[in-house]
């Protein structure tokens, strides 16, 4: 199955799913950001102001054309937030390279490091040929 075909069929099922569940979509857009959690997660609220603080501005309308990216079916932050959510809210019993007894987990942290590592800017075109 080439990408076109799979993303595709990925999309569909998150059609579906949607559909299923009640949610809004339009133009492949949940109307708000909960609605594209598969999961009610008591830390939403905490986890919307750690994105706010983010540089991505997910939760916030585009200026191109007013849609909040984390709503859109496709949107990589709400998958991350699916994904590891249970974790933060379960953060003590989680293990992690044999570490346990977390106390603090959070999805947008700016680090004050500067690397002094030098990206080409050519570098996609030179390591995928495109």
């Amino acid at each position: 199955m080439n990408n076109t075909k799979l993303e595709a069929s990925i999309m569909k099922h998150l059609r579906n799913y949607a559909s299923k569940s009640g949610k809004t979509v339009s133009d492949d857009y949940f109307a708000k950001p909960e609605d594209n959690l598969v999961d009610d997660f008591r830390d939403w609220e905490e986890i919307k102001k750690e994105l706010e603080k983010g540089t991505g501005k997910e939760l916030y309308p585009s200026d191109k054309d007013g849609k909040i990216s984390f709503c859109a079916l496709r949107s990589s932050a709400a998958l991350c937030i699916n994904s590891f959510a249970l974790m933060k809210e379960n953060k003590e019993r989680v293990t992690f390279l044999d570490k346990t007894h977390f106390t603090l987990a959070r999805f947008e942290f700016q680090s004050h490091y500067r690397s002094r590592i030098k990206i080409p800017r050519d570098f996609r075109s030179q390591t995928t040929g495109s």
